[in-house]
């Protein structure tokens, strides 16, 4: 029932409604610690990011670039 309110209400279920609140949560930290001494692995670990190569897949496909790119230490395709 929980699962068919969110759907109704959100347009997806409560684990992919709590997985994208993490990505935006992650996404805002890289934009925050960016030219600071994080990396990508600690702050993916922080939101409960464990595999990173299925992460940067998700974070590409809803965010246009790699969490490191956000993070700003690689340069950006638009700078390459």
């Amino acid at each position: 029932m929980l699962r068919w309110v969110f759907k109704q209400t959100f347009g997806m279920g409560p684990m992919a409604m709590y997985r994208l609140m993490r990505l935006n949560l992650l996404r805002h930290e890289l934009k925050s610690a960016r030219g600071g001494d994080q990396t990508v692995a600690t702050l993916a670990d922080r939101y409960g990011f464990r595999r990173l190569g299925a992460l940067a897949e998700e974070y590409q496909t809803d965010f246009g670039e790699l969490p490191s790119e956000t993070l700003g230490v690689r340069k950006t395709r638009r700078e390459a």
